[in-house]
């Protein structure tokens, strides 16, 4: 078996850079399935999936998956996805990267929160959690209109 590589400083810093360019925190409601539940996972989408197993295998987080799309002009592509959803595995991977992270600080943070509480059943628990996606709610909508206003100048 192969021996793990230790995680460096550079790691860090690289994964930060390409989080904040190519990542995002997702947060919501499972309604499927009941009880209802809450969830946080970090994506990152690639074209080629090569980056982003590179990035599982470092850190040892997460699943890649492809899968075929269509554009909106009909032509196939494949899309890959590195998906983070164990909590242990969030809270590893922002600790990493927060102290490096520019523009999906605040995400990470909130997310890291939410793990925090997953798992309490409490009301005031509940309650936070919910004040936590309302809060990413919020700040993805500012980063939409950020981009758009830095895109108008």
């Amino acid at each position: 078996m192969k021996k793990k590589e230790r995680i460096t400083k550079e790691d860090c810093v690289y994964a930060a850079g390409f989080f904040d360019g190519e990542g995002c925190v997702r947060a919501g409601f499972r309604t499927v399935e009941q009880p209802k539940y809450s969830f946080v996972v970090l994506q990152i989408v690639q074209q080629d999936p090569k980056i982003l197993y590179v990035l599982k295998d470092k850190f040892n987080v997460g699943n890649v998956k492809t899968r075929e799309r269509n554009d909106v002009h009909g032509t196939r592509s494949y899309i890959s996805m590195l998906t983070v959803q164990n909590h242990g595995d969030i809270k590893k991977f922002a600790k990493c990267i927060l102290p490096y992270t520019k523009t999906k600080r605040e995400e990470l943070v909130l997310a890291v929160d939410f793990c925090n509480l997953h798992y309490q059943r409490t009301e005031e628990a509940k309650n936070r959690r919910l004040g936590i996606i309302k809060e990413m709610r919020i700040l993805k909508q500012q980063h939409k209109k950020d981009a758009e206003d830095a895109y108008k100048k």
